[in-house]
């Protein structure tokens, strides 16, 4: 028996950038493309040099450089779902159980998952939330009609409901044993 996707909620990967240089260092790499691959029926790759993969498309970009916002905005524009989780590549708070807890989270426009309180390590390039389409299509296609290079995450999304949570809010562990890892894997745990 094959397990299900969810179609609803679209995943994007954002490739680039401190993130990705994160993820080439770490042996599981490709492991994001697999995982999203695994729970949702689009998975999506989007910025400089992300190639389509087995499990994921590619997202297209507008020309000149990338920020993350634009790499946002092509996912919002791209994505088929009603939702988007979006994600950076590398970012060791990504897990099944994270996605998943984002995709049972009461519906806002925005639900970003933030850096964690003292301690933990520095906030990744990219966002890390699941963002409702219809709410950002109208400013992702006025960002791609006018690229304006300095805009960043906070100004994209001003005016709209934005819900801010920590891995420990979504009732996770801060700190993943092992990025893409979630809390049942690892030495001395079962699975």
């Amino acid at each position: 028996m094959q397990a299900s996707r969810i179609a609803n909620v679209s995943a994007a990967v954002l490739v680039g950038g401190a993130d990705a240089e994160r993820s080439r260092r770490s042996s599981d790499a490709g492991s994001v493309d697999g995982l999203l691959a695994r729970l949702f029926e689009q998975t999506l790759r989007i910025g400089e040099g992300a190639d389509a993969t087995r499990t994921s498309r590619r997202g297209v970009d507008p020309e000149g450089p990338l920020e993350a916002v634009d790499g946002l905005a092509t996912a919002i524009l791209t994505a088929i779902g009603e939702r988007v989780i979006v994600v950076g590549e590398g970012d060791p708070r990504v897990s099944a159980e994270a996605l998943l807890a984002l995709v049972a989270w009461p519906e806002k426009p925005v639900v970003l998952v933030g850096p964690e309180p003292s301690g933990a390590p520095a906030a990744p390039v990219h966002p890390f939330g699941i963002f409702r389409r219809d709410a950002l299509e109208g400013r992702a296609r006025a960002r791609r009609e006018h690229p304006e290079p300095a805009q960043d995450l906070a100004t994209f999304l001003a005016g709209l409901e934005i819900e801010r949570v920590t891995l420990a809010g979504l009732g996770l562990a801060p700190h993943p044993i092992h990025p893409f890892a979630g809390p049942h894997s690892g030495p001395g745990r079962a699975g």
